[in-house]
């Protein structure tokens, strides 16, 4: 069992302190990013629920149709010697570091060359996390002082958008503010959609914690979103992202999501995979691989109509002034 929750003001004030390392070890064990302490008195307290189970279900229809149709869609089938050879290398490194668990698991994974609207980046932290990290807002702000920040994100793997993605005028909506404050969380990745995290057994590592972090990261893409949403009134697309959790022997697809009120984030398992499995691991490569082509497509148009709509109010205001 974790250690009891600390109580006090210079209890309070390491709280704070541990919260905002990305590492996995703070130096408040209660606080740990593995612990259940993390989940119910971090995440829980800043508005983000993972649900224990299945949950995809009990989310808003328009999420659980894009769910389907991003898990859903058909791709080209994989030949059965490059699974089997893929297989043989998880199995070998399961119980090896996160280095080599990172390496075997590569192939899963679509390259930054993937397409020229794609970003990918690896293991870099999201700058300005305040500003994109889900927060307490229903007590006063002396009361919220006292509750843990989310760990800042720090994904193994990041996928958004490339520079090459805009065109000049929605480059410039980019630097009207608030958006400016969260398109490009990492240098050159702009409006991220999907966030891995690997674990290693051997080094301790769970996926408990990976989902822990994984909570963190999503949420922080569904926030920035939010805050390019919030500029207009058309919401004709959910504002979704979706992370993996992996370790040597199992993955787990998460979905973030926003309660009907906006006021939750919510992360929903829709997938469980057994990497030794060919089959499992199949069904993952086609899941991530969709993921991807999702967010170079429907995410893409999207966060387009909103920074074109953004600019042309931007300039109507310039020209009535």
């Amino acid at each position: 069992m974790p250690p009891p929750p600390l109580s006090g003001t210079a209890s309070n004030k390491r709280k704070r302190s541990a919260s905002r390392t990305s590492d996995d070890s703070t130096p408040d064990l209660s606080l740990s990013i593995r612990t259940e302490h993390y989940r119910t008195n971090v995440l829980q307290l800043n508005g983000v629920f993972i649900a224990s189970s299945l949950a995809v279900s009990r989310a808003p229809q328009c999420v659980r149709d894009t769910v389907h149709t991003v898990l859903g869609k058909p791709r080209t089938p994989l030949a059965a010697k490059t699974l089997e050879t893929w297989v043989q290398d998880i199995v070998r490194v399961e119980d090896d570091r996160k280095e080599a668990i990172t390496t075997a698991l590569a192939h899963i994974l679509p390259p930054a060359a993937f397409d020229a609207h794609l970003q990918r980046k690896d293991k870099q932290s999201f700058t300005h996390p305040k500003n994109m990290l889900p927060r307490v807002t229903d007590i006063p702000d002396p009361l919220a002082a006292n509750v843990p920040r989310i760990a800042g994100p720090v994904p193994d793997v990041a996928y958004g958008l490339s520079n090459a993605a805009f065109e000049r005028e929605q480059r410039l909506a980019m630097t009207i503010p608030p958006i400016s404050d969260v398109c490009e969380p990492i240098a050159g990745l702009f409006w991220p959609f999907f966030v891995v995290e690997f674990k290693a057994q051997a080094e301790m590592g769970t996926i408990y914690a990976a989902i822990n972090q994984c909570a963190g990261s999503g949420s922080a893409c569904i926030k920035a979103q939010e805050v390019l949403r919030g500029l207009h009134d058309a919401v004709d697309q959910p504002s979704l992202s979706l992370s993996c959790a992996l370790d040597g022997r199992s993955a787990e697809l998460l979905c973030h999501h926003l309660s009907d009120d906006r006021t939750r984030y919510h992360v929903a398992i829709v997938g469980r995979y057994l990497l030794a499995d060919a089959s499992h691991l199949k069904r993952l490569h086609f899941h991530v691989h969709n993921i991807v082509t999702w967010g170079l497509s429907s995410h893409r148009d999207w966060v387009h109509r909103r920074l074109d709509a953004q600019w042309e109010r931007a300039m109507s205001r310039g020209s009535a002034g």
